[in-house]
């Protein structure tokens, strides 16, 4: 036992038997998710659907999950965070194990299909804003970042398998036989979660004074839905680290809306390469965030703030070089370089609000950045499409590009939150 404790104390992550447990949960979770997100795709098609269908269930599948979150993050109980988990998982495997199951039996009605994946989708802002709020309850303070590199730089890789095995599993099996994979896969991460235990690893590796007033906030009673669900919203209004983190994260999700919405289009159009080339390009993408997670779990960074600024600047000059840029392997490099800056942006935004916002708060102010990040995503996909049409791909690109450049130098001159070290925290 002595021998255990020492292991643990000496490398927290990799020893932490909670930490794996939440691991394991989310990988599985990340690759049935871009399983899914090929086969309900080619599903739909195979039912006969049009443009328009396709876009229904992209608003279907990634709208009610960003709208969703903060109306259910006062709900969260700050001790059974595993079952809210578990509770997601099993619903999302329920609703998606339903799909192949209605469509073989020619019960699959479009408006049933498109209420399916709506509401698998909205139950999947649980699992998010419940990890973020968990794992500073399994993990020690000072290893959060460690922590958070270790899982978003894995499940960049995995959806890359995700993706590349659904292609492989339609098409030497069947789009139905993806889709029950995803809903298996589902189940699997919720049977996971129940082992995640935090109760002792918490108290022991927590500040007393922090666990009392969460316990006083946890026994409170006086407080409504109504005043719970605005009070995430008025603390990243009032936080001047988190409002800024907020600004910065609607702008450069706008900036990056053009590439993520016409890639493919790219390809074909400007570069006049094919489904491999395009391929090229995620791959690239997905080894710059593993690289920069791989860094992130060796190297402690202070500034995180600072990191956090310069990721949206520097994603915003490559996308800037790839609307300029017609050689591919200079597209590929700001890929590789995008995928750096992903996993430079998701990091720190995970750490400030794990270390800066008090423990029963932490689920809400994610949610809301969430919600507020990609509130204007949409209306950035369609606007992209419209300008592109008119000026050509590579324009909405740069476009793309220099909004993100603009937002990061405005925060970095008018904010703190580049000047913010993790000592503060």
């Amino acid at each position: 036992m002595e021998q255990e404790i020492m292991l643990e104390k000496s490398n927290p992550i990799l020893w932490n038997v909670q930490f794996c447990l939440l691991y394991l949960s989310r990988i599985l979770k990340v690759m049935g998710e871009n399983i899914a997100t090929i086969a309900v795709v080619w599903l739909l098609i195979e039912m006969g659907g049009d443009a328009l269908s396709s876009s229904i269930l992209f608003v279907c599948s990634s709208v009610p999950r960003t709208l969703f979150g903060p109306f259910v993050s006062p709900l969260l109980s700050n001790e059974k965070y595993q079952q809210w988990i578990f509770f997601s998982d099993l619903f999302r495997a329920i609703t998606l194990g339903l799909v192949p199951i209605l469509y073989l039996s020619n019960h699959l009605y479009l408006w049933l299909f498109f209420l399916l994946v709506t509401l698998q989708a909205s139950t999947g802002a649980i699992y998010s804003q419940s990890v973020i709020a968990l794992l500073p309850r399994i993990v020690a303070k000072e290893n959060i970042q460690r922590a958070n590199a270790i899982m978003q730089s894995s499940s960049e890789v995995i959806k890359l398998v995700g993706l590349a095995g659904a292609g492989l599993l339609i098409m030497f099996m069947s789009t139905t036989s993806a889709i029950f994979l995803t809903a298996v896969l589902y189940l699997v991460s919720a049977l996971i979660i129940l082992f995640v235990k935090t109760s002792n690893y918490y108290e022991q590796n927590n500040n007393l004074e922090e666990l009392s007033d969460e316990r006083k906030h946890q026994n409170s009673k006086n407080e409504s839905y109504l005043k719970r669900l605005w009070e995430g919203f008025e603390i990243v209004r009032q936080h001047s680290l988190l409002n800024s983190m907020c600004l910065l994260v609607i702008f450069v999700n706008i900036g990056m809306a053009p590439w993520s919405a016409l890639s493919a289009l790219f390809v074909y159009q400007e570069l006049h390469g094919d489904a491999s080339t395009l391929t090229l390009l995620r791959i690239s993408t997905a080894l710059g965030a593993l690289a920069m997670g791989i860094v992130l779990t060796k190297v402690k960074i202070k500034r995180l703030g600072a990191l956090f600024v310069l990721a949206g600047i520097v994603e915003g000059t490559s996308l800037l070089v790839t609307g300029l840029s017609d050689w591919i392997w200079m597209i590929v490099f700001c890929c590789f370089v995008m995928g750096i800056t992903l996993t430079s942006f998701d990091v720190p935004e995970y750490v400030i609000i794990q270390t800066t916002v008090p423990l029963h708060q932490q689920a809400q102010v994610y949610s809301v950045i969430t919600m507020l990040g990609n509130l204007f995503v949409p209306i950035a996909f369609v606007s992209a499409g419209i300008i592109a049409n008119w000026f050509g791909i590579s324009i909405v690109v740069i476009i793309g590009g220099m909004v993100s450049i603009i937002s990061g130098i405005i925060v970095y001159k008018k904010s703190s939150l580049s000047k913010m070290t993790l000592a503060e925290t």
